[in-house]
């Protein structure tokens, strides 16, 4: 089934109960979530997502990097030459190849967001469906990460799939 649901939500099903969790930063998060599509979240697809198989996020990343031309190998820190413009001004994005996976980490300061191929803390945006950023680490600021969603809020339009927030279980 196509949807954000097996992707994202199987992998953080423990969220809330985690120590690099907030109730603040719960509250900032589910406040992003554009009010027209809040009820139909579950129901964005990705169309040129592979998510069959109940694939979990890590392997449904790597294959689609490895699809845009990404090699096995290569420095995953090049990460950034995939992200519009305006992404690469405010993300330092570091990762670093494990055999099967690809981790990423170090987003904006924060420290990696990966424990075991399971998210640990927070919010994966979706870019027109096909590029992925990870926000990661609860400890990091809120006005840190409330100038990186309002810059990304003034870049695109609402229309496009674009939200997937990993911090509420909507079963």
């Amino acid at each position: 089934m196509n949807t954000i649901k097996p992707i994202i939500y199987r992998e953080i099903k423990d969220l809330r109960e985690t120590e690099f969790f907030s109730e603040k930063f719960y509250n900032f998060a589910e406040s992003k979530i554009p009010k027209n599509i809040k009820d139909d979240i579950l129901n964005i697809k990705f169309n040129e997502l592979d998510t069959s198989n109940n694939k979990s996020l890590n392997s449904t990343l790597r294959n689609e990097l490895r699809n845009r031309g990404w090699k096995k190998g290569e420095n995953i820190g090049d990460f950034k030459n995939y992200l519009p413009d305006f992404m690469k001004e405010h993300i330092a994005l570091e990762a670093q190849f494990r055999q099967d996976t690809n981790i990423l980490y170090n987003i904006l300061g924060l420290q990696h967001a990966f424990d075991n191929g399971k998210i640990i803390a927070g919010i994966i945006i979706t870019y027109d469906a096909i590029e992925h950023i990870a926000i990661h680490g609860m400890n990091a600021s809120i006005q840190i990460l409330d100038i990186f969603l309002k810059e990304f809020e003034k870049q695109i339009n609402f229309t496009i799939p674009l939200w997937a927030i990993g911090v509420k279980d909507h079963n």
